[in-house]
């Protein structure tokens, strides 16, 4: 058997979903296959509104195989093996644990290569229906950057990379500090 001490952390808001958080993961961990000797839950804590907390937890494994399960699947912020002091592995059990961790590292990499593509599209559909409330915003008339800002509600200084953008795209005009279609 290995023994380890792990550390679990949940952190987040409202207070009530951290706490509810905690409790499933101690709930999953008790029903898991691994054997828990001691478990000690702080209570949740506020840092400037965020809340967190974290379970301290002293844990018992089959095989070296089931640590890395275990950390798998329960995401801990450390993990340190009690006993014993060395640990053997046949090369078979090596191998899977590895190409385990590979496939579930690929598989992370694959849903974090979706989410950055999907973050571009948003970005760029963003940045067109901002184009489209600029436009909308000077009408017929010339406007400045702060009448712009009123209009379409967003700050000033936020809105100059992208009037600057479209005056270079010739979408709209600029005379002075004043803008045109």
């Amino acid at each position: 058997m290995i023994k380890a001490r792990t550390i679990i952390e949940i952190a987040g808001s409202p207070k009530e979903h951290v706490k509810k958080t905690m409790d499933f993961v101690m709930t999953e961990l008790e029903k898991s296959k691994y054997e828990i000797f001691e478990k000690d839950i702080e209570p949740v804590s506020e840092n400037k509104d965020l809340f967190s907390t974290f379970a301290e937890i002293e844990i018992g494994f089959g095989s070296p195989t089931q640590v890395y399960e275990f950390c798998f699947d329960f995401m801990p912020s450390s993990i340190d093996v009690l006993e014993p002091s060395k640990i053997e592995i046949e090369q078979e059990n090596f191998s899977s644990s590895l190409n385990d961790l590979l496939a579930t590292i690929h598989k992370l990499d694959m849903h974090l290569k979706n989410a950055n593509a999907k973050v571009k599209i948003m970005q760029r559909n963003t940045n067109r229906l901002l184009a489209n409330f600029i436009v909308l915003a000077i009408g017929e008339g010339e406007k400045t950057v702060e009448d712009i800002s009123k209009t379409v509600g967003i700050p000033a200084e936020q809105l100059g990379n992208t009037i600057e953008a479209m005056v270079k795209d010739s979408m709209i005009k600029k005379e002075g500090d004043k803008f045109s279609r």
